[in-house]
């Protein structure tokens, strides 16, 4: 494992890992999440494909921090610039939920010449749902009004609102779940939490703000590279059938993978990047078939 930082458009120092040789792959980690995140996938990923694995580190999040650039056009930058970095002609985006939203944002600002294929994992087009869309966020659930509330909490009760996402993100649902959960999660994850400061706060305000406010749906019918959607079964933050309907929307050139229909437990979304061997199993599949 090698560790490297590179300065993105804005002057910002961000961070990554990366390991082995040859065709590029960069995998994105999700929200409140790090590079780390998938240190033992990118290892088990590239011996088995041949490939450079980087993992890359969205600003405001681990050691990649910036004062600002906290939007849409910027975390499309970051990405460029880190190819540009890299030396990299082309790559294999993989984006694991915020990461999935990252690499759709990327290829809306500067298109699909730079992108070998995609893999999306366990994410929905589209967050917010309403009469016309019904597979985003807690499984169609979550609506402007839910949104709006959530900015309040990230801003008023931070650790509240850190807490209550990850209980959302490990359990399986059931009806109004997403609205509430047991009080003594506040307290289990108060150490996971409580070290976030006020910038971090906003930092992470204009991040939900910017990709959750965000609309990829039309991008869809434009991809013509390889795609593999991951999707957890029964999932927790999204449907399965949001999946399907990427697939519909792409055509052939998309696969859809169900991460855990066939176990006993199934998986939620917080279960997809915790099961290295598995996850590294389904990419290195994909990658070795382009």
């Amino acid at each position: 494992m090698r560790e490297g930082s590179y300065c993105s458009t804005d002057g910002a120092v961000l961070r990554y890992t990366e390991r082995g040789k040859g065709p590029v792959v960069i995998l994105i980690h999700g929200i409140f999440e790090t590079r780390y995140r998938f240190a033992l996938t990118a290892g088990i990923l590239s011996a088995r494909t041949g490939t450079r694995v980087v993992t890359m580190e969205l600003r405001g999040h681990g050691c990649s921090k910036a004062k600002s650039g906290y939007n849409t056009r910027q975390y499309a930058e970051d990405i460029e610039a880190l190819l540009d970095h890299l030396g990299a002609e082309s790559a294999v985006l993989c984006g694991y939920s915020l990461g999935a939203f990252m690499a759709m944002n990327y290829l809306a600002y500067f298109g699909f010449s730079r992108v070998r294929a995609l893999a999306l994992l366990d994410w929905s087009p589209k967050i917010i749902n309403g009469e016309d869309w019904q597979l985003g966020l807690m499984r169609g659930a979550y609506t402007k009004a839910e949104h709006r509330r959530d900015l309040k909490r990230i801003h008023r009760h931070f650790l509240l609102f850190r807490a209550g996402f990850i209980y959302r993100s490990m359990t399986r649902p059931r009806k109004n779940w997403y609205r509430g959960f047991p009080a003594i999660w506040a307290f289990v994850f108060a150490p996971f939490v409580m070290f976030s400061t006020r910038s971090n706060r906003a930092h992470i305000r204009a991040i939900w703000d910017a990709f959750n406010e965000g609309d990829y749906l039309s991008l869809l019918g434009q991809i013509k590279v390889p795609t593999l959607l991951a999707c957890a079964v029964p999932g927790s933050f999204f449907l399965p059938e949001a999946a399907d309907y990427m697939k519909a929307q792409i055509g052939e050139n998309a696969r859809v993978v169900r991460l855990g229909e066939n176990s006993l437990l199934g998986y939620t979304h917080h279960t997809v990047p915790r099961r290295p061997g598995k996850l590294a199993g389904v990419l290195a599949e994909f990658i070795n078939s382009l």
